[in-house]
């Protein structure tokens, strides 16, 4: 990733109160290791299989990213 592209994802992370990380193993570095900077109150996965930051997060949705947000616009 180009370092300001990085640079530009690490500050809005940071400054971000709540994460919504959706469709991703976060197994593929270096995007996966963005989520360490996180310091905000609410941190999400929507990810259909498990994932090593499941631990990590406030809320883990297993499921299809699709199905989840496509329910989430309806309510």
């Amino acid at each position: 990733m180009p370092e300001k592209e990085w640079e530009s994802s690490v500050a809005a992370i940071r400054n971000a109160d709540t994460l919504i990380v959706a469709g991703t193993s976060l197994q593929v570095n270096p995007a996966a290791s963005l989520i360490r900077y996180f310091a905000g109150k609410h941190f999400v996965i929507i990810n259909r299989d498990a994932t090593p930051s499941d631990s990590w997060a406030d809320l883990v949705i297993h499921d299809s990213v699709g199905k989840v947000l496509g329910q989430a616009v309806l309510q």
